[in-house]
């Protein structure tokens, strides 16, 4: 619902300036269909469709100027990876588990370049990779609450050490969102 608003917005200012760019496009992995070549949309997805509203608002055909580009499987998800991240929703485990993709497709790339890769910071990239790492209980309190990364991080040094304690620590942190 949050994202169909965002929507609407970029519709509305599309109504007043127009489809301002272009969109970035490959053939369709499929093929050709019916004799008619096909592709498939790389960059743009919100903009193109805010641009659909726009022109079913006006009765309009719908039609968009694009440039296909040869891009690979891989980039395709770096790409949606990408554009995901930029939504202001995403949990930080999700971010994690893109990371996690990332380091195990483009291994031996290092968090610096995955970082980079994904328009990050490396000590963004260093955070999430831990995330993946800290215990069950831990992970599911930033899941739940994710603005306690941070905290979760820092109460899972003490878990090797006396993990019933740590885990009381963690559910009292976000209880009382400390």
């Amino acid at each position: 619902a949050d994202d169909d608003a965002r929507i609407a917005d970029l519709a509305q200012s599309m109504t007043a300036s127009g489809f301002q760019g272009v969109l970035l496009v490959r053939a369709h992995p499929d093929g050709p269909l019916n004799g008619r070549e096909r592709y498939q949309l790389v960059y743009g997805h919100r903009r193109r469709r805010a641009w659909r509203t726009v022109c079913a608002a006006q009765g309009q055909p719908c039609v968009l100027p694009v440039v296909p580009r040869p891009f690979s499987d891989q980039q395709m998800l770096t790409i949606g990876a990408q554009e995901n991240l930029q939504r202001e929703d995403l949990n930080p485990m999700e971010e994690a588990r893109l990371v996690a993709w990332h380091l195990s497709v483009y291994y031996p790339m290092g968090l610096s370049e995955i970082g980079r890769m994904l328009g990050k910071s490396e000590d963004w990239a260093k955070a999430r990779s831990r995330l993946l790492q800290l215990p069950e209980p831990l992970q599911a309190i930033i899941w739940r609450s994710p603005g306690m990364m941070t905290a979760m991080l820092e109460i899972s040094s003490l878990w090797a050490e006396a993990p019933e304690q740590a885990e009381a620590l963690a559910l009292r942190t976000e209880r009382e969102g400390l």
